[in-house]
């Protein structure tokens, strides 16, 4: 999807989403597109499923730190929510949004 970002853009579009870390930098998209749309996603779906709460509350806690604090970012897993992603790790999930997602 990367390489066709501009034209999607030029449809209007005002979020990019999906944006899955194992194909695409975050923070590329962020610092190229991010001053024209919101940036969702990113919390990589196979350790919403597969990993641990410590592991997810990292990278919410990265994902907010690296390109959050100008605004522009939405928190959500970097594809869709399915069933069978670990209760715990949304969990984990919102309650890392709710620690560190505030700014002084």
């Amino acid at each position: 999807m990367t390489p066709l970002l501009e034209l999607w853009l030029q449809l209007g579009q005002s979020a990019i989403h999906p944006i899955q870390p194992d194909v695409m930098d975050i923070e590329v998209v962020k610092a190229k597109y991010g001053c024209r749309v919101a940036i969702v996603g990113n919390i990589f779906m196979d350790d919403l499923v597969h990993g641990k709460p410590a592991g997810i509350e990292a990278q919410v806690r990265r994902r907010i730190e690296r390109i959050g604090r100008a605004g522009g970012y939405i928190v959500s897993s970097s594809n869709s929510s399915t069933d069978d992603m670990k209760p715990e790790n949304v969990q984990a999930m919102i309650a890392a949004v709710e620690r560190y997602g505030w700014y002084e």
